[in-house]
């Protein structure tokens, strides 16, 4: 079943913004991840996924968060891994980190600015993700990450992992620019 319904020219756009997805061996969950971008992306209203924001209240670029969570889900995942013995799965940790913020190209307002969506965070992203054929577990990691808005408790080590790197990424940045917690 053929997933990606995006031309070439927003592949290479999407695949600049997340040079994690080539890390994903599973070409066929590369391609949901992409096509969940792929929808959020052409209903915002962005020319481009860079230009939008983290947060409506903060200057940090989406694309830039989603890369740190990534980097430090990684990270992460290699020191539990290595510690505890525990295996992971890095695709499914790849694929939750790369898409956990996805919904915030419209959940925010889009390019225009205005809230308009009636989900919480995570909710709608999460939504479109199964409906996109994103596996159970990599909806749950979109569905859980949130510290302020969870519509779901983390139900894999993964999800824990991306969870608490967005919210250290989050505050760690908030830190660098001088505002409050």
């Amino acid at each position: 079943m053929k997933v990606w319904s995006g031309t070439e020219q927003e592949r290479t756009g999407l695949e600049a913004c997340f040079p994690r997805l080539a890390d994903i061996s599973d070409a066929s969950l590369r391609e949901k991840v992409m096509e969940l971008w792929l929808r959020l992306w052409r209903e915002s209203g962005y020319r481009d996924i860079g230009d939008c924001p983290n947060h409506p209240n903060v200057t940090d670029s989406l694309v830039l968060h989603t890369a740190a969570v990534t980097e430090m889900s990684l990270v992460s995942g290699r020191a539990l891994e290595r510690t505890y013995h525990y295996p992971l799965d890095y695709d499914r940790l790849l694929a939750g980190a790369i898409s956990h913020d996805a919904d915030k190209l419209v959940v925010f307002g889009g390019a225009g600015g205005t809230l308009h969506r009636d989900e919480v965070h995570g909710q709608y992203a999460a939504s479109l993700a199964g409906r996109v054929g994103l596996p159970p577990e990599v909806v749950n990691i979109i569905a859980s990450h949130s510290a302020m808005h969870p519509v779901a408790v983390p139900q894999t080590v993964e999800a824990v992992i991306v969870a608490d790197c967005d919210h250290a990424a989050f505050r760690a940045f908030r830190l660098m620019k001088g505002l409050p917690l």
